[in-house]
């Protein structure tokens, strides 16, 4: 007897794997890719330390709606490593793997959440509570533990709140992002 949910989710992987085989899908993640990159590095506001607010998420988001879980993990995963390298240690720290890891999920989550659907106020809140909480506040809160000990704990304050006004502000930016994203790609004839 098979699970629906888990058929489910191996055909959007499955098929979002597949999108890697189109041309035209290849290139607008790319470029989906490049400016979540500029974003990151130029639409960045560093609060202090490991405190950011940043609109990065929103290309990603537009991957994962666009071309699905696999495709959306190798962006995230991808714009970490670009980032870094492109940005120097000076703006992010060090490079620690962890936070990769981090940009993987988070890219894996909006696939799963968008992917073959009409993304509703739902779906979003859904995702970001996800990316959010266990994400950003757990997994990076972790992340962070590992490299600084206890005195990451000083900052769980800060990191909440940040996150509380990312979570507000993305949930009202995120719909009519994707939403006209997907409408321009609708216009743009395929060759």
């Amino acid at each position: 007897m098979n699970n629906p949910m888990a058929i489910r989710v191996r055909d959007t992987f499955r098929d979002s794997v597949r999108e890697l085989k189109n041309t035209r899908s290849l290139a607008i993640a790319a470029m989906l890719l490049a400016l979540q990159i500029v974003i990151r590095q130029y639409v960045t506001v560093n609060i202090g330390g490991s405190l950011r607010v940043g609109f990065d998420y929103l290309a990603l988001a537009v991957s994962g709606a666009l071309f699905g879980p696999f495709v959306a993990m190798m962006a995230g995963a991808l714009s970490d490593i670009l980032a870094y390298f492109l940005g120097g240690a000076t703006a992010t720290g060090a490079y620690f793997p962890g936070f990769t890891v981090t940009a993987l999920l988070s890219g894996l989550t909006y696939g799963y959440a968008f992917y073959k659907r009409d993304v509703k106020l739902l779906h979003i809140i859904i995702a970001r509570l996800i990316v959010t909480v266990l994400l950003n506040l757990g997994l990076n809160t972790f992340w962070l533990y590992l490299m600084q000990g206890n005195a990451v704990w000083v900052n769980i304050p800060m990191r909440a709140l940040t996150n509380a006004v990312t979570f507000a502000i993305s949930v009202v930016l995120m719909l009519p992002f994707i939403r006209n994203v997907r409408r321009f790609l609708v216009r743009v004839p395929r060759r």
